[in-house]
């Protein structure tokens, strides 16, 4: 499993490769119609990628660094939601799978570089897919963190492309997932305070993209491990999943945004197709059509990931922050890029095309 080191240096090079080409094109999104509707009122910000980064030295076991205060763009005719500068934090997590056992669960922490107590700000907690380095998702993750949310990405065991690879071994993370969302609003020793005071404990949501959306899924809307803290879940190319039955919904769910690649051979669309449509009310389908089982949600920074970050963050910032944004603001940062994507939200359905393998039986 990889050290907290090595993970620190891959994040900060991460971060660093792709900064310079999300500040050109969020430049230009700050500028486009769309931007300007969304921006209106308490309404969704177009988060940006942080220009550079400098890195602090450790303290006990977590490694921060912060970076410098992202660009702004000419005032519309509204404040704009503020831009934080990005903080990074490794912890090392300790947890228990179903038997018990103890687990290693290394957390990345990305969150506003803010004074510690001074405000609260919503959980995410993400979980990365199957033999999937960490990293690849950064220039989403860190577009949440700057628009004013604690992200912790967790890296759970047996899914990193450094580790032994048991895909099975999902079925404990769930389990793993709630423990972590216990750490952050509950205090824990893994969790410094400096971080945890800086989390709204009543304000959580989930994000996962392929396997982690699974999790992420079966933690809001599986009976077998439905967490009621979480009030909002991003799902990125996931499914539902066997191995967590086939008791979804049952019991209801917090609003879910889908989101879905046309191209995606991996995640074919039919699985997040059953999801929609089997979800209550409030519930969304991000559909991009050309995106592929990751283009959409990592670098290079172009439309696909400019529209899944502005939507997201609009989604988060409805859903956990309450921010008044409404159905025609969504649409509008879903189309901001032109036909690259499309936004279904309400009692509209999306036709079922083909099965979902490993899903239990559709409604």
């Amino acid at each position: 499993m990889r050290s907290s080191r090595d993970n620190r240096v891959r994040l900060l090079l991460a971060i660093a490769a792709f900064a310079l080409a999300g500040l050109v094109l969020l430049d230009k999104y700050h500028s486009s119609p769309a931007a300007t509707t969304a921006t209106t009122g308490k309404a969704p910000s177009a988060a940006t990628v942080p220009a550079s980064v400098e890195s602090n030295p450790a303290t006990s076991n977590v490694a921060a660094s912060t970076t410098s205060p992202p660009q702004t763009s000419p005032p519309t005719t509204s404040a704009a939601p503020p831009i934080y500068t990005v903080a990074t934090a490794d912890l090392s997590i300790q947890g228990h799978d179903l038997s018990g056992a103890t687990v290693a669960l290394p957390t990345t922490v990305l969150y506003p570089a803010v004074t510690s107590g001074s405000k609260r700000f919503g959980l995410v907690v993400f979980s990365p897919g199957f033999d999937i380095d960490p990293t690849v998702y950064l220039p989403l993750i860190s577009a949440w963190a700057a628009a004013g949310f604690v992200v912790a990405e967790v890296s759970y065991p047996d899914t990193l492309p450094s580790s032994p690879l048991v895909e099975y071994n999902m079925v404990n993370h769930p389990s793993e997932l709630s423990q972590v969302i216990t750490d952050f609003v509950g205090g824990s020793p893994y969790v410094p305070a400096s971080i945890s005071t800086l989390v709204n404990p009543t304000e959580v949501a989930v994000a996962g993209q392929s396997d982690g959306g699974d999790v992420s899924l079966a933690s809001a809307a599986a009976a077998c491990c439905m967490d009621t803290r979480i009030k909002a879940a991003i799902i990125l190319s996931g499914a539902e999943e066997i191995l967590f039955g086939d008791s979804y919904f049952a019991h209801g769910s917090p609003p879910i945004l889908v989101v879905q690649g046309g191209a995606d051979t991996v995640n074919v669309p039919a699985c997040s197709e059953q999801i929609y449509d089997g979800a209550p009310q409030p519930r969304y389908y991000l559909a991009i059509p050309a995106a592929t089982h990751l283009s959409a949600y990592s670098a290079p920074v172009g439309p696909e990931l400019l529209v899944t970050r502005s939507v997201t963050v609009a989604f988060l910032e409805k859903y956990l922050d309450g921010a008044s944004v409404s159905t025609s603001q969504l649409d509008a940062l879903a189309s901001s890029q032109g036909s690259v994507a499309s936004l279904v939200d309400g009692t509209a359905a999306v036709p079922l095309v083909g099965s979902c393998e490993g899903a239990p039986p559709g409604p």
